[in-house]
């Protein structure tokens, strides 16, 4: 088939694909038209325009029904499958993959078998039937192997570790992503390499095995840094954060959080820096590290405002008003909550707004605004109690407690409190129950 410059413009491309097509039609070569539309098809659905893609596969197939051509045929088949996948008519598609993989049998073209086995394998486990997808990967595997096929072994060895991750049958998953171990470095595909020591460190990790998971991140880490690949090494160093985060190891999760934000930020990937900044700072303010966690809030929040993404700005506002909170800074405090409460109000999150409400109550009550308190936990107690939510009333109680028992108002603390232990008990929260009932004890002995 006629080539010309290759362009990486997506537009160019496809003009380029056209051209060829235009020119094949106007010699009258019916091969070339075929492969043409072929080329032109693929570059359509690697566009996301899988309906006109559809379009060129079906008339390749006519014609190399008319020529006898039946590799091409089979291989459009496979294409139109794929098409018809991306539209979301999966039955279809299936039954123009069985079509691909029945001529791929009667020509006997191993290598389209087994891709045919894969689409199909592909396509159910998409459907959720993942039994059936796991037979047609597995027959693609033992074919890959028998005809010593190794990259598509390595391909298929990957989807099945996956699938059985998914399942978590981890036995069954790490023979599998060892099998495309073997296969990356077979081939010498260091990326690939990389990716099976990723995969293999998830089932290590989902097995307990912290220690070898972590080996096993940190040599797809190196991988990655070696063959210069930043999606990898973001991908690695995510894994180390999680892993980190997981076994409680402060410094550590620290130094990978921090490396994978820098590496995110560097390729402009606004999205996985936010996500990051959001798991790091989670666990940072789990272990009291408020002064840490600040600057990775700011950050977040000025994403999230320039992306104008009010969740994002209702999670970092909140955060940093609790980082506010436990620094004593009470007035900026309060200007992150209100602001967040106001975000929430406008996106209606009724459980945000209660817990919002309940967290600025606390800071008026600090600052020394007791009435305001009062009146924002009893606001917070009325939305708690249109939810319905036991667990969150119970917190406003025990707010308006201690209000209460600033203002002097004894009796009414207690029967706060004692109301609080009531929730408590019917939620079965039985470390709170007894919290609650401590303060009750407390605030009796005050009035007696």
């Amino acid at each position: 088939m006629p080539d010309t410059q290759h362009s990486t413009n997506p537009a160019a491309v496809l003009e380029q694909a056209a051209n060829i097509l235009q020119k094949a039609r106007e010699r009258a070569d019916t091969p070339a038209i075929i492969r043409a539309l072929i080329n032109l098809g693929k570059t359509y659905l690697d566009g996301g325009a899988a309906p006109k893609a559809l379009t060129q596969f079906e008339e390749g197939i006519e014609l190399a029904e008319q020529i006898g051509e039946k590799e091409a045929e089979a291989r459009l088949w496979g294409f139109k499958g794929m098409a018809l996948q991306k539209i979301g008519n999966f039955h279809f598609a299936q039954l123009a993959v069985l079509k691909s993989h029945k001529l791929a049998k009667e020509i006997g073209q191993k290598p389209l078998i087994i891709d045919t086995f894969i689409q199909l394998g592909t396509l159910q486990a998409e459907m959720g039937q993942e039994t059936k997808a796991i037979s047609k990967l597995e027959q693609a595997f033992g074919i890959a192997q028998a005809n010593g096929d190794t990259t598509r072994e390595m391909l298929i060895a990957g989807r099945l570790g996956s699938l059985f991750l998914g399942m978590e049958s981890l036995e069954k998953a790490a023979e599998y992503f060892g099998s495309a171990l073997r296969a990356a470095q077979k081939l010498g595909d260091r990326r690939a390499e990389c990716m099976a020591h990723l995969s293999i460190g998830q089932v290590l990790l989902a097995n307990e095995e912290i220690g070898a998971a972590g080996e096993s991140f940190e040599q797809a880490l190196n991988l990655a840094t070696e063959t210069e690949d930043p999606l990898a090494e973001i991908n690695a160093l995510s894994q180390l954060l999680r892993l980190n985060i997981r076994a409680g190891n402060l410094s550590l999760a620290i130094l990978y959080g921090d490396h994978v934000i820098r590496l995110t930020k560097q390729i402009q990937d606004e999205l996985a820096e936010i996500s990051h900044i959001s798991m790091l700072t989670t666990f940072l303010l789990d272990h009291t590290q408020f002064k840490r966690a600040l600057p990775y809030l700011e950050r977040g929040l000025t994403i999230a405002r320039a992306k104008e993404d009010w969740d994002w700005q209702v999670t970092m506002l909140t955060n940093l008003g609790f980082v506010s909170y436990n620094l004593e800074q009470f007035e900026p405090a309060l200007t992150h909550y209100s602001e967040a409460l106001t975000l929430t109000r406008q996106t209606h999150d009724k459980t945000a707004e209660a817990h919002l409400l309940g967290r600025i109550g606390a800071v008026q009550a600090e600052l020394g605004h007791l009435a305001k308190a009062v009146k924002t936990a009893e606001e917070a107690l009325q939305v708690a109690e249109n939810l319905e939510d036991h667990k969150l009333m119970g917190e406003q109680h025990i707010l308006l407690a201690f209000s209460y028992n600033d203002l002097g108002q004894i009796e009414t603390a207690v029967d706060h409190a004692q109301k609080a232990v009531t929730l408590y008990q019917s939620i079965h929260e039985n470390v709170l129950a007894e919290q609650a009932q401590a303060l009750v004890s407390e605030l009796q002995a005050l009035s007696s």
